[in-house]
């Protein structure tokens, strides 16, 4: 038996993946979420959604930048870079990614 921690934790995690769209058209209403829920500051549950967007489209370079700039702020800089690598890689002119691909950590 899980812990009660644990439990809640996979409620919520269940009901948010839950109320994800899953077809291509809802990708930009997806990616919007993502885009609210990190502005809120609830990073982990904006990077499920910015997952399910990429699951749809494996070039969304703004998925792959929210997450980044996501990780960024939690100090994971290892898992930001990554992204902002793979975002750069499908955009390389894009000034705005190869910003954050420079930032300092």
């Amino acid at each position: 038996m899980l812990p009660k921690a644990q439990t809640v934790l996979l409620i919520l995690t269940t009901a948010v993946v839950a109320s994800i769209p899953s077809r291509a058209d809802d990708v930009h209403a997806t990616l919007d979420r993502a885009d609210e829920l990190a502005k809120a500051g609830r990073r982990e549950e904006s990077n499920l959604f910015y997952r399910e967007v990429l699951k749809s489209d494996r070039g969304c370079w703004q998925a792959y930048l929210g997450m980044g700039r996501n990780d960024f702020t939690a100090g994971e800089y290892e898992s930001a870079s990554a992204a902002f690598e793979s975002a750069v890689q499908l955009q390389p002119s894009n000034p705005k990614l190869v910003y954050w691909l420079g930032s300092p950590g």
